[in-house]
């Protein structure tokens, strides 16, 4: 009885030791990638981006992904705002990645077309609904598509009827992209890798 409790106590200490060092080795991951400019922690302002996003979620954004691969559709990417329509100069935002430059999109039906091809963005509740808002700027309704132009993208927010996104202000510069948002580390009941 004495030998399997002790036996308990030492696993349970290897346990608490790996965890420990898991934790410490990512905060220098972290730390380091932070201090390299290649990873930003940030609290997202709004709602743009629920469910995988939600005003007061505290997230990392990496910038090494982009460094090997570059952006691609689906990405969820963090930038910062230069136009007044899409906030504060220099504030952080999180939108999905649509249309990269040359792209033909358009939202019919509330699925998203890219170059005529439904292409399929989705979240962790699974694919998302995007609408045609009247007094947006682009895609208005289901028949109007916009050419994403060189040297830029074209974004939405996953909560489509309450995100400030392309189809308001605009295309966003390649430029101001900052990195991939990958992980929430706070609060506690919304720690994870986000999809």
């Amino acid at each position: 009885m004495r030998h399997s409790s002790s036996r308990r106590r030492a696993i349970g200490r290897l346990f608490a030791l790996g965890l420990l060092a898991f934790i410490v080795l990512g905060g220098l991951l972290v730390t380091g990638l932070w201090l390299s400019g290649l990873g930003i922690l940030f609290a997202v302002p709004t709602d743009s981006m629920a469910p995988a996003v939600a005003a007061g979620d505290h997230v990392y954004v990496e910038g090494v992904t982009f460094k090997v691969r570059g952006p691609r559709r689906g990405d969820l990417i963090a930038f910062r705002a230069v136009e007044t329509e899409q906030g504060p100069k220099g504030s952080v935002y999180v939108k999905r990645l649509a249309g990269q430059p040359g792209d033909r999109v358009r939202i019919t039906d509330g699925k998203v077309f890219i170059n005529d091809e439904h292409w399929s963005l989705s979240n962790a509740a699974g694919e998302i609904r995007y609408g045609n808002i009247r007094s947006a700027m682009f895609l208005r309704i289901g028949s109007e598509s916009v050419r994403v132009p060189p040297g830029n993208f074209f974004v939405l927010g996953d909560n489509t009827w309450n995100s400030s996104d392309s189809r308001f202000w605009g295309f966003l510069p390649v430029e101001n992209v900052t990195g991939r948002v990958t992980f929430c580390y706070w609060p506690p009941s919304r720690i994870g890798y986000i999809k």
